[in-house]
């Protein structure tokens, strides 16, 4: 069986996360035009495997479709 040492609070692990992540969650204020053109280009990579996964899955449905009707 654990103890905490004395004289320190227990809190809830949502709340110690939460407390340790406080200052990282703030926005930076002034962000260099690299890091919005990084993140500019991570968002235009998300959107493409995005679409690249829907395209996947419309076939993988079609073929299904067609097996499940007979036709192949």
């Amino acid at each position: 069986m654990t103890t905490e040492p004395p004289g320190r609070e227990l809190r809830p692990p949502d709340q110690v996360h939460s407390a340790r992540n406080s200052s990282s969650n703030k926005p930076h204020m002034g962000a260099s035009p690299e890091s919005s053109a990084t993140s500019s280009k991570l968002r235009r990579t998300e959107a493409i495997h995005v679409a690249i996964s829907e395209a996947k899955l419309d076939w993988a449905r079609k073929i299904m479709s067609l097996e499940q009707s007979g036709q192949i």
